[in-house]
């Protein structure tokens, strides 16, 4: 099966992922990804909080990651059977191509 997700689909995958590390509901988190030519696709997570607000920093293996863990946690697809490849363009923006074996 291949499946291709988009900007806000990776976004919600980095919130997903940052709220099961940190103990706290996805909404307070927000994502700014990026792209660097020698660095591949990053992501700059904000996440709000009561008192403060703390920054963390994504790099492409922790965005791999985050989809994988949020198609195996929503979709219950085996994440020991997925190839993501992460992909940015100027017209579409960025992506996802997953591969999810059988």
């Amino acid at each position: 099966m291949f499946i291709r997700l988009n900007t806000q689909e990776i976004i919600d995958s980095a919130c997903h992922f940052c709220s099961k590390r940190e103990g706290r509901a996805p909404h307070h988190f927000q994502v700014n990804l990026r792209f660097d030519q020698g660095r591949g696709i990053s992501a700059d997570v904000l996440e709000t909080g009561m008192f403060r607000d703390k920054e963390h920093f994504m790099n492409e293996q922790n965005v791999i990651d985050a989809v994988c863990e949020f198609l195996a946690d929503v979709h219950n697809f085996n994440i020991n059977l997925m190839d993501v490849e992460l992909a940015f363009s100027h017209g579409e923006g960025f992506s996802a191509n997953v591969r999810v074996g059988e």
